[in-house]
């Protein structure tokens, strides 16, 4: 029921924007602006909510906030840490290649004389 109204009330703002004929695009690009706008403010308002949720609780929302973020920031320092090792590896790999490759063609060389 609360949609609406939200609904209602678009509608009676884009009418009174551009009434009558003609404008389908205006029209069309001024209600999704509104309907973004009621979104966003939707948004800030749980924003809100969640933030005198905090405070209210005396901020244990926040130390297990903090324990979530120093979690998911060893892991990505785990992640970090692996693709660094993977890619250590991958360049004596390829240094290696490159050293047998050189070595073959002088072996071949010397084969051919």
């Amino acid at each position: 029921m609360l949609k609406h109204r939200t609904e209602t009330v678009i509608a009676d703002l884009v009418d009174a924007a551009y009434g009558g004929p003609g404008g389908r695009r205006k029209r069309h690009v001024l209600r999704q602006a509104l309907y973004a706008l009621v979104r966003l403010a939707k948004v800030e308002q749980l924003v809100d909510m969640r933030l005198d949720a905090e405070h209210a609780t005396g901020g244990m929302v926040g130390l297990q906030r903090q324990r979530q973020t120093k979690a998911m920031l060893r892991k990505i320092d785990m992640d970090v840490q692996a693709g660094r090792m993977r890619l250590g590896h991958d360049w004596d790999s390829a240094r290696e290649n490159r050293r047998r490759q050189v070595f073959a063609d002088i072996e071949n060389d010397c084969r051919k004389r």
